[in-house]
């Protein structure tokens, strides 16, 4: 007789006690963890790598001492393992008055811990990168774009977002019970998204791909997600999509299915996973709040949907002429609406994204996303600029 696997059961009504794993059932949740200590200002950072090695582990400071990068590996353990397993991340300063001075790391049982030091120099640096992948103290301490400096990122979606709908996708329950779902794939052209309705005609799956638009992005990148009906009695009748500027629209409608059939797909993002099927009207599961409290925060949350490629909104390299190429999503902002200006020595790029169709509202970015060398203001048509799909990218040329 076969043996079967039964799947993650969330611990409560109220879901999985953490998201980023559902076997956890209490302490410090998320895959990181960042703590300012306040006796010497030190940064203490845990990052779960679950599986990686301490021997795999490769810590590297970048040249100017304004970042740390962190690499692991997780080999397959076992020949029934999927496949190995490949971990990186970094983090560092905003400020162009410090670097840092020493690190210590502690690895063990798939947790690598880190405590950076930093200290202060007399000399500006060519570029400072106002924040990378991961955690930003200094955000936390002063605020970010001016939101209040407690609660840190006004989105933890995308750390440039300050005022509009937050969180990477937007869930409505329309007045006919229809469906309308917002999902952010920044980079996705419109020929570049596949939604297919399952048979069953019980779910919608969608996969995109963006393509890498330059020679200096790290990787192209890949979506996929699934939503889809939560009931038994229903099935998925009408699907209407919108692909433009980087987001993805669609609406779904149902209607009463001529036999049932078991069904346990609830809606991607949607709080409501009952079968309301037993008793009352037969609806989709309600909407979200684009205005949660609980999207609102000190840590930037990866993109849930990437499957291959950068799952944070920002992405910087420098260029081998001391230039600096700079990565920025802002979906929704079509081309025409993004703006860059060079103030004082900082480079601050703007993005409008207006409401379509029935999202909530429309979304303004905002951000310092360089410095450089000098505080001096220059024309932004000396940067280099491409819009498209919901991402600009910036080469800012040497002094």
């Amino acid at each position: 007789m076969p043996v079967m696997n039964i799947g993650p059961v969330p611990q409560s009504h109220d879901g999985f006690y953490a998201r980023n794993n559902p076997y956890q059932v209490n302490g410090p949740k998320g895959f990181t963890e960042f703590k300012l200590m306040e006796e010497n200002e030190d940064l203490y950072a845990r990052f779960d790598f679950p599986g990686v090695t301490k021997e795999s582990l490769r810590i590297l400071v970048e040249p100017l001492k304004k970042a740390v990068f962190v690499f692991g590996d997780a080999p397959k353990e076992f020949r029934h393992d999927s496949s190995h397993r490949k971990y990186g991340t970094v983090t560092g300063l905003v400020c162009d008055c410090c670097e840092i001075s020493n690190i210590q790391c502690f690895v063990g049982d798939g947790v690598v811990r880190l405590i950076l030091s930093k200290k202060k120099i007399n000399l500006h640096v060519p570029f400072s990168s106002r924040i990378i992948n991961g955690y930003n103290p200094e955000a936390h301490l002063r605020g970010h774009n001016g939101h209040n400096a407690e609660e840190g990122f006004y989105a933890v979606n995308n750390p440039f977002l300050v005022s509009g709908p937050k969180g990477f996708t937007e869930f409505k329950m329309l007045e006919n019970e229809d469906m309308f779902i917002r999902i952010d794939f920044p980079g996705v052209p419109q020929d570049a998204i596949k939604v297919r309705i399952d048979p069953t005609k019980k779910a919608v799956s969608i996969t995109a791909d963006a393509p890498k638009e330059h020679k200096h992005d790290s990787a192209p990148r890949n979506y996929g997600s699934a939503t889809g009906l939560v009931c038994k009695c229903c099935e998925i009748s009408g699907l209407v999509s919108h692909m433009s500027d980087g987001v993805l629209r669609l609406h779904l409608s149902k209607t009463r299915a001529s036999t049932q059939s078991p069904s346990c797909i609830s809606f991607l993002g949607g709080p409501d996973r009952e079968d309301r099927c037993s008793t009352g009207p037969h609806t989709f599961p309600h909407g979200t709040d684009p205005h949660d409290p609980e999207l609102t925060g000190p840590l930037l949350e990866p993109h849930p949907c990437v499957n291959i490629g950068s799952d944070m909104a920002y992405e910087w390299k420098i260029l081998p002429n001391g230039g600096l190429y700079v990565r920025v999503d802002m979906p929704g902002v079509p081309k025409d609406r993004f703006t860059v200006s060079v103030v004082n020595g900082r480079v601050m790029v703007t993005g409008d994204a207006p409401a379509v169709s029935l999202d909530s509202g429309g979304r303004f970015y905002s951000g310092e996303v360089a410095m450089l060398e000098s505080q001096v203001s220059i024309p932004g048509r000396k940067i280099k600029t491409i819009a498209k799909n919901g991402v600009i990218r910036l080469i800012i040329p040497p002094l």
